[in-house]
């Protein structure tokens, strides 16, 4: 029972990562029917987990897509076992990888040459002191990047407002009066004065949190022209001292 709760779960698994791959070289179904000479009703199976695809279209598709066996049967995330072996020992990204990658192999001579030079200087750049405070800094710039396009995307003073309602009974309590009537004393709350101070918070809120966003946000990108600047000091140091 468990070997076919692993094939229907492989099969599944395997349709998508044909699509997926297939999307990502922008291929329609007909087009890679085409080149494997097959109807496009056949490649909907396989992606759709309906069938596996036999093993000689699994291989042309290796060749189509450019990548090992392995990947496309989802032994490993990364189109060959080598690159998943450097992702998951560094944490690059796939496409950090092929591009590194690109820069230690070119056939033409110049170009390698200035290549080496690049993974030289890239070299350097790992091994600088400041490298991890760049990308620490470079990550917080992000996330201030991201949380104001955040706040514009959506009213900013709406969603604070929404976070004042459950403290919405203190100020029930703050205005509201006793009123007695029939000899029985009741508490009256103004709601119009209620609101009114909600939404003036939200407003005061919001735009607290947007100034400490920009305050942030500018903060980061001076942090990074900082460390840019110590690593610049320090390669060309090392550069001087190597001379």
């Amino acid at each position: 029972m468990h070997n076919i709760e692993f094939y229907e779960q492989r099969r599944i698994q395997v349709g998508k990562r044909i699509s997926e791959t297939r999307e990502a070289l922008k291929l329609t179904q007909d087009e890679l029917a085409n080149k494997l000479n097959r109807n496009r009703t056949t490649v909907s199976f396989w992606e759709s987990g309906k069938r596996l695809p036999p093993l000689a279209d699994t291989l042309l598709m290796c060749v189509l897509f450019e990548c090992e066996l392995g990947y496309l049967l989802c032994d490993y995330p990364c189109k060959t076992k080598e690159k998943t072996d450097i992702q998951e020992a560094t944490g690059l990204s796939e496409a950090a990888i092929v591009s590194l990658q690109s820069l230690a192999n070119s056939d033409d001579s110049l170009v390698q040459l200035a290549n080496n030079a690049a993974l030289s200087f890239t070299s350097e750049l790992l091994c600088c002191k400041d490298f991890r405070r760049l990308i620490n800094a470079f990550g917080e710039a992000r996330r201030c990047k991201r949380e104001l396009a955040t706040a514009s995307k959506f009213d900013l003073e709406d969603v604070e407002y929404q976070r004042l309602i459950p403290t919405k009974w203190q100020l029930e309590r703050e205005h509201s009066v006793a009123v007695e009537i029939n000899g029985v004393t009741s508490l009256v709350v103004d709601e119009e004065k209620i609101e009114a101070d909600m939404r003036m918070l939200a407003r005061q809120n919001a735009a607290k949190k947007l100034k400490s966003l920009t305050e942030a946000h500018t903060i980061a990108r001076f942090a990074i022209a900082e460390v840019i600047s110590r690593i610049t000091d320090e390669l060309e140091d090392d550069n001087h001292a190597k001379a």
